[in-house]
């Protein structure tokens, strides 16, 4: 049985007073990310994440709490229009890491702004201090791109070990994949 204890939420929004733009350029999705969960923007505060690496447009993230397991998430939005997401274990720099949940060869990107558009103009970040789910909404609100990393709750008993990045993306975005990667306190595997 799974053992799960409530959580409050906070909800970032496009709509927010001083939220950050998500545009087409390189390290859009980046600095979006860094002020909802490390900084915080207007009246908004983070969640309550740290990012002990940031080089370039390259910034790992992970959760402060003690009670979560600390896995650390990699995003590179060198490039305009998509990130590359991995998930590491352990992390000692911003490109270096043991551990690696994630998939390669072009599958590890989360394409989150439309091909042929400069700016994103609908997003929803939606999370607490061990987990978030990163929305951006497409012309229509039945296409979107999803992000999730975070701890899960796990059906093994005194497993705690759990972490999961998902990311999916429709055929209308710059870069589609659809891949879910996870970690366990016993084995990781790829989906």
């Amino acid at each position: 049985m799974i053992h799960t204890t409530p959580k409050a939420v906070t909800l970032f929004s496009s709509k927010d007073t001083g939220a950050p733009k998500l545009t087409a350029s390189a390290g859009s999705l980046k600095t979006l990310l860094k002020a909802c969960l490390v900084s915080g923007y207007g009246d908004k505060q983070p969640l309550g994440w740290e990012m002990p690496f940031e080089q370039g447009h390259v910034a790992v993230f992970r959760s402060k709490s003690p009670e979560s397991n600390r896995h650390f998430l990699r995003v590179d939005n060198a490039a305009a229009k998509f990130v590359i997401c991995e998930g590491y274990l352990n992390m000692t720099t911003a490109s270096a890491g043991t551990g690696k949940f994630a998939y390669n060869n072009n599958y590890d990107r989360f394409g989150y702004c439309e091909y042929d558009r400069n700016e994103q103009p609908n997003w929803w970040l939606v999370g607490h201090d061990k987990a978030f789910m990163f929305i951006a909404a497409k012309r229509s609100l039945n296409d979107t791109s999803i992000l999730f990393f975070g701890d899960i709750p796990s059906i093994v008993p005194q497993d705690t070990g759990n972490t999961v990045l998902f990311s999916n993306s429709s055929t209308s975005e710059y870069l589609s994949t659809r891949s879910l990667g996870f970690i366990n306190s016993s084995d990781d595997c790829l989906l």
